[in-house]
């Protein structure tokens, strides 16, 4: 079994493992209902979730839910940007991961990965909740192959 630290979905999408939610392969509603936890439990950061393959051809599928933070970044608080951020199920190693990702072509419109090198306040709180609401959840820096 290999090990890889970014899934490349395309040459411009790119999925980083962050967190290992579960050592199951969530359904898409299971991934939803999550995410729809995770909204509500955090009202003030206006999460959008995406509707399923809506985001970009590379996540379509019922394998992931997509979605967004607003945020401003630190070296521009006047700026907003969105942070994107998947839950996704992994069928062949039977695992659900919570994962920054980025589309290059979306950095025009102001939309990145939810990642910590990039919004550390809110890649924390994120993390937080998601390992409040999934208690067997573990950082993680790779994804099996």
């Amino acid at each position: 079994m290999g090990k890889i630290t970014s899934w490349k979905r395309s040459r411009r999408v790119t999925v980083y493992p962050h967190l290992e939610l579960d050592q199951r392969d969530y359904s898409h509603q299971e991934m939803r209902t999550l995410v729809e936890k995770l909204k509500s439990e955090l009202p003030e950061l206006n999460i959008k979730i995406y509707k399923q393959s809506t985001f970009c051809k590379e996540l379509n599928g019922e394998w992931n839910v997509c979605f967004a933070v607003q945020g401003h970044p630190s070296n521009n608080p006047k700026r907003k940007i969105s942070y994107t951020y998947i839950i996704r199920s992994c069928d062949d190693f039977k695992k659900t991961y919570g994962c920054p990702f980025i589309n290059s072509d979306y950095f025009y419109r102001n939309i990145t990965g939810l990642m910590k090198s990039l919004n550390e306040p809110l890649f924390n709180i994120i993390e937080s909740k998601l390992m409040e609401l999934v208690p067997s959840a573990k950082k993680v820096d790779y994804f099996d192959t």
